[in-house]
C-alpha cells in the first residue's frame, strides 16, 4: 500500500478496516479465491473493487420492515446492508454524513450542526468554513482520488466543496 495513503487511513480510522476489507476481497478475486471461477479471475483483478455508500436521511428502519419500499428491500437482500447505525452527536444530517464520510467525530472535523453561529464570525451555513476545519481531514471520495481513483457524489453533505 502506498505510503502516504497508509499515514492518511490512519488517521480515518474505520476506513482503514473498510480500505483492507475491500483490498483482501480484491485480491481474493485476483487470484481466485472464493466462488470466482478461474476464467473470470483475470477480469475481477483489471477491475478496482467499488464501495457505494447510500445513506437515508431521516429515514425510519420501519419503512423497510412495512416492505414499502421494493426496490430498497431488494438492494438490501443483493447487497450489503448495515443491521443499525450508532449516531455520532449531535444527531443533525451534515455531522452525521461528514463523519461518516471522514470516519472522524465532529469535534474533529468541525462540522457540528447543520448551520453554526460564531459570536465573532456570524452565522455558518453550509459554505466551504464550515467543512474546512482541518485540512488534515478529507472525506474518502478526495482521499481516493488523491490516490489515483476515481469518486462520483450524488447530493452528500460537503460533497461539492473543494478539498
Amino acid at each position: 500500500m502506498i505510503p502516504s495513503l497508509m499515514a492518511a487511513l490512519q488517521r480515518h480510522r474505520w476506513l482503514f478496516a473498510l480500505v483492507v476489507l475491500l483490498r483482501a476481497s480484491s485480491e481474493a478475486i485476483a487470484t481466485g479465491g472464493g466462488s470466482t471461477a478461474p476464467s473470470s479471475a483475470a477480469a475481477a483483478a483489471a477491475t478496482p473493487a467499488a464501495l457505494i455508500v447510500v445513506s437515508y436521511d431521516a429515514f425510519r428502519t420501519e419503512y423497510l420492515r412495512r416492505n414499502s419500499t421494493s426496490f430498497m428491500n431488494e438492494l438490501r437482500r443483493n447487497g450489503t446492508t448495515a443491521e443499525y447505525l450508532r449516531n455520532v452527536f449531535p444527531t443533525k444530517t451534515f455531522p452525521n454524513h461528514h463523519s461518516i464520510a471522514t470516519g472522524v467525530y465532529p469535534n474533529q472535523h468541525g462540522v457540528m450542526a447543520n448551520e453554526i453561529y460564531d459570536h465573532i464570525r456570524g452565522k455558518f451555513e453550509y459554505s466551504y468554513e464550515m467543512y474546512h476545519f482541518s485540512d488534515d481531514i478529507v472525506p474518502i471520495w478526495t482521499l481516493n482520488e488523491q490516490n489515483g481513483g476515481h469518486s462520483g457524489c450524488m447530493m452528500w453533505p460537503g460533497s461539492n466543496m473543494p478539498y
